[in-house]
């Protein structure tokens, strides 16, 4: 988090090198199948690891030992974030369906099925809302309640070329950006309301 180090996967492993030295700091056990996506706490923490076939891994950062495993469905988790507060941790991928967890206890996880493979996820820095990047050349709003409620679709932004990859809010908030396979967006915070009609059924 505070930009001297950047933790990496790969080969079944996730691993924290150093970006000045180019060095490895410390490196994690084996896991249980190839790593997918890692994301650090906003406090530095915690790392979260998706494997494949299921499981997101919880590690610490300082020595990346197992805190938690989190189960997941057996397809490869692409998207993981930790909320602002790092109270709940969201991920996703080929399943299509967005878990949201405890970080204190996993076994507090709301979900909610979504029509598309979800590529990237990035939390509001001040509401409890989260953006999430898909195949379907969308990106979407989540409201997750802070005490529990269920998740739901408030919001959708349509119009990118492409799959859209990844996703980024603005440390204000005020617009959000996302990356695919062909453009670059900036959007303003005023997505269309409501789901997509597709998930309407």
């Amino acid at each position: 988090p505070d930009g001297t180090r950047v933790a990496v996967a790969g080969d079944g492993a996730c691993a924290v090198v150093d970006l000045a030295s180019g060095r490895t700091v410390v490196r994690s056990e084996r896991m249980q199948g190839p790593t997918t996506r890692v994301a650090w706490s906003p406090a530095g923490r915690w790392i979260a690891a998706g494997l494949q076939p299921g499981n997101v891994w919880l590690l610490h950062a300082d020595d990346l030992s197992v805190a938690r495993v989190i189960p997941a469905p057996p397809q490869r988790s692409q998207a993981i974030a930790f909320d602002p507060t790092v109270t709940w941790l969201a991920f996703g991928g080929d399943d299509r369906i967005l878990h949201v967890c405890r970080v204190q206890d996993p076994s507090d996880v709301r979900t909610l099925n979504l029509d598309y493979s979800m590529w990237g996820l990035d939390w509001h820095p001040t509401e409890p809302l989260l953006a999430v990047a898909d195949r379907g050349k969308g990106v979407r709003l989540v409201s997750v309640p802070d005490q529990g409620g269920p998740l739901s679709v408030i919001g959708s932004y349509r119009g990118a070329a492409a799959e859209v990859w990844d996703v980024d809010w603005a440390p204000d908030g005020s617009r959000l950006h996302s990356a695919g396979q062909m453009s670059v967006r900036s959007w303003l915070p005023r997505p269309r309301q409501g789901p997509h009609r597709s998930e309407l059924g």
